[in-house]
């Protein structure tokens, strides 16, 4: 379950981390997530990690 992420409950995405001592999720904020974009008609050439990110 933690590496098969992120995780959908009907609309809504949620994403799972192995609990650590000292977790408090009232404080925790989450600054990234993994997203999947597509861009149909994007030319070859920009087909590279480098140009994307």
């Amino acid at each position: 379950a933690l590496l098969g992420g992120p995780w959908f409950f009907g609309r809504r995405g949620f994403y799972l981390r192995k609990w650590s001592p000292g977790f408090n999720p009232h404080t925790e904020s989450m600054t990234q997530a993994p997203i999947w974009v597509r861009l149909p008609g994007l030319p070859l050439e920009f087909w590279h990690p480098a140009v994307i990110e």
